[in-house]
């Protein structure tokens, strides 16, 4: 597997150097991003974190993709992934372990 993609997710910076971070990413996929497939169009998809604060939220396109933008949290710890409807009702949720930049649910 060739990796093209690097993700770094930095907690200090001092003096203009790196001194702490959480996680590193590497992907053949772009880690700025989680994809959700198979939804119906107009479909709305949340990411939270474990203390279910929103990290991203997206519509589902026509191509049954929602694409969310996880670029200042590439990895999200004990986080969950709630599906709705286009009138905002949960179809599901669904808890996971760790949701990495670059993966399709």
């Amino acid at each position: 597997m060739r990796v093209n993609y690097f993700g770094l997710a930095v907690d200090g910076v001092y003096g203009g150097r790196i001194r702490y971070f959480d996680n590193v990413v590497l992907s053949t996929v772009d880690p700025r991003y989680v994809r959700v497939a198979g939804l119906s169009p107009g479909w709305i998809v949340e990411l939270r974190d474990g203390g279910g604060n929103l990290i991203s939220s997206a519509i589902a396109d026509s191509s049954d993709t929602a694409t969310l933008n996880v670029v200042t949290m590439p990895v999200i710890c004990n986080g969950s992934i709630i599906i709705k409807d286009q009138n905002g009702n949960i179809v599901i949720q669904k808890g996971f372990n760790e949701i990495v930049g670059g993966d399709t649910y």
